[in-house]
């Protein structure tokens, strides 16, 4: 029997949709961005998102 894959947990909101859940929660000086992927097969991006408490 193989062992089961780990399975990670994973939220997939837009930048904007970041902020306004984040603000909401009382976090100030909110900003997402979505990094663009490099060139190649994977078409991905980054998302960075900064929040002051």
């Amino acid at each position: 029997m193989l062992p089961r894959p780990l399975v990670v947990r994973r939220w997939d909101h837009e930048p904007e949709a970041w902020e306004r859940i984040l603000t909401a929660l009382g976090f100030r000086d909110v900003r997402a961005r979505l990094l663009s992927a490099p060139p190649g097969p994977r078409t991905t991006g980054t998302l960075l998102v900064r929040a002051v408490a």
